[in-house]
């Protein structure tokens, strides 16, 4: 439950999408082990995966809280 709110505010972006992408890639395997191949991605969940690691490699966050309580 905390991690979708972090990253819906903004806090702790970079962490917040480690942990997300983190999850969905535990998900993701465990879903290819139990179901086979074709169910995640049907479901999208490796894009999913993908994509929380993307955010969590970019430099800074424009928009969110992150950027507000930066120090310069």
């Amino acid at each position: 439950m905390a991690i979708p709110l972090l990253l819906l505010v903004g806090y702790k972006t970079r962490i917040a999408a480690y942990g997300a992408g983190f999850l969905l890639l535990i998900f993701a395997l465990s879903m290819t082990i139990a179901l086979g191949a074709k169910a995640p991605l049907d479901y999208s969940v490796w894009v999913g995966s993908a994509g929380a690691f993307l955010l969590a490699s970019q430099r800074q966050f424009s928009l969110s809280a992150d950027q507000l309580t930066k120090k310069i």
